[in-house]
């Protein structure tokens, strides 16, 4: 399978994520309605806010669908991460 260049875009968060909020950055918790920049493709938490994202987001259809990774899922039990 081909890498995908995914679109960079803005997103709006819907819940709380452990992610960079910018591409390269480090990764932290983010709070619900967060405003990022994203290179990749977009998870179910997230709405798209530019040109970008929705691009992303389409790309992400014709490739199976947005991600589906829970956005804590990633989180270290030291961190708050589910059991």
């Amino acid at each position: 399978m081909a890498k995908i260049d995914w679109p960079t875009g803005r997103y709006r968060l819907t819940e709380k994520a452990y992610m960079s909020p910018v591409p390269g950055g480090e990764h932290r918790i983010l709070e619900e309605d967060a405003e990022i920049t994203y290179a990749g493709k977009p998870g179910p938490h997230m709405v798209p806010l530019d040109d970008g994202a929705h691009q992303a987001v389409a790309l992400a259809e014709e490739h199976g669908g947005v991600g589906t990774l829970r956005p804590t899922d990633t989180l270290s039990m030291s961190q708050g991460g589910a059991a």
